[in-house]
């Protein structure tokens, strides 16, 4: 019997380690796109390929692990969003406008191309689950079916609220 269990960590293992170097990238980028924070964005990619670890299914057939830890990531991410707003709520109006210059100086350095600066403020003032729909579908070319499975809404649904999107980020990203 105890073999039986250490072949399954082994297979446990193996598959985990083969999901980080196909997915750890691409669930970093998407943890920063709804974060803005680099360092918060690092933990939330860690956090999710350690849930991924103790994730009984990981080694079953049919187990769809990029919907996963999107899903996870997600939700890690909407975590932090919310645990930050809380904090910044709570803090004297003159800290929150040093942190509002001190982030748009940053940003100013990360960001160099001035279009890409202006798609990611178009992208800003749209709502987390849109903001979600797009990174997904066209960053990550996930169909309506599994952008559908992680935020856990039908196809349909997943197509409406994409469009509505795009229309939202044509309408803010015109011309200037």
């Amino acid at each position: 019997m105890r073999n039986v269990n250490n072949e399954e960590s082994k297979t446990k293992y193996f598959k985990v380690e083969e999901a980080f170097g196909e997915y750890s990238e691409n669930i970093f980028a998407f943890a920063f796109s709804l974060t803005g924070d680099a360092d918060e964005a690092r933990d939330i990619t860690a956090e999710t390929f350690l849930k991924l670890l103790s994730e009984p299914r990981v080694t079953e057939p049919d187990f769809m692990v990029k919907a996963w830890l999107f899903k996870v990531a997600a939700n890690l991410s909407k975590n932090f969003m919310m645990r930050f707003v809380r904090k910044i709520l709570r803090l004297p109006n003159y800290l929150i406008d040093a942190l509002n210059k001190s982030s748009s100086d940053v940003q100013r350095d990360v960001i160099k191309n001035e279009e890409f600066g202006r798609l990611e403020k178009a992208m800003r003032k749209l709502d987390g689950t849109d903001r979600q729909i797009l990174y997904l579908k066209y960053f990550e070319q996930m169909s309506y079916k599994e952008i559908g499975e992680i935020i856990e809404v039908p196809e349909g649904t997943v197509a409406s609220r994409l469009s509505r999107a795009l229309r939202r980020l044509s309408d803010e990203f015109g011309p200037e």
